[in-house]
């Protein structure tokens, strides 16, 4: 969920996490994963995402809330830097 809102291009901070089990998930199988933001506003980001099974059974569901902390980021870069 988190990088879905990275993805988007979001500096943000987690504060709120929901997390719910529903299945255990299989070892050894396909698994599908899917993340979206559900809404933005001024300082708050929502997002939702779930874990599924190979027969589309829900094993894992959750939503986050993350604040925008572009100053915690300051000094963070994401993907490849250049050498010298």
């Amino acid at each position: 969920m988190g990088l879905v809102v990275w993805a988007a291009g979001h500096k943000v901070a987690a504060v709120n996490l929901e997390i719910n089990y529903h299945k255990p998930l299989p070892l050894h199988q396909p698994i599908f994963i899917e993340g979206r933001i559900t809404q933005v506003d001024e300082r708050k980001i929502f997002s939702v995402g779930e874990i599924r099974m190979a027969d589309s059974t829900v094993a894992v569901s959750g939503r986050g809330i993350y604040v925008v902390a572009p100053k915690l980021f300051e000094h963070v870069r994401l993907g490849k830097e250049k050498k010298e």
